[in-house]
């Protein structure tokens, strides 16, 4: 459940859902939570990928979905992440495999995301 706020925490920084000034702040705490109580859940570290990225801290996220994908190999999300933070760096062709990846292990997902113009998908 830590993972999840996390990432709920994510999309309200985002999207500005709320008036949480520390969204982000929140989001880290909860990831870090996960992180503690569940070092073997891919997804506590997907979600800190995530933040990271958002914090700009491109090195970290990138070590952070490395994480999640030792974890799980066939984490869609975590795919997805770690072509957006390709992308981020600079490396838009080196992107392509793991975005790729993330649209092979769910391609109703990235259909639906089209579909709704999620900004996300976009990239």
């Amino acid at each position: 459940p830590y993972a999840g706020l996390a990432l709920a925490y994510c999309q309200d920084f985002q999207n500005h859902w709320s008036d949480a000034p520390d969204a982000l702040d929140l989001a880290a705490r909860f990831a870090a939570q996960a992180i503690e109580r569940g070092p073997n859940e891919p997804s506590a570290h997907c979600a800190a990928a995530i933040i990271r990225e958002l914090q700009r801290d491109l090195d970290g996220a990138k070590a952070a979905v490395e994480n999640a994908l030792a974890l799980n190999p066939n984490y869609a999300l975590a795919y997805a992440t770690r072509g957006h933070i390709e992308i981020y760096l600079g490396h838009p062709l080196a992107a392509i495999p793991h975005i790729e990846r993330a649209m092979q292990l769910m391609p109703a997902t990235w259909r639906e995301m089209r579909a709704a113009r999620c900004p996300r998908a976009a990239t």
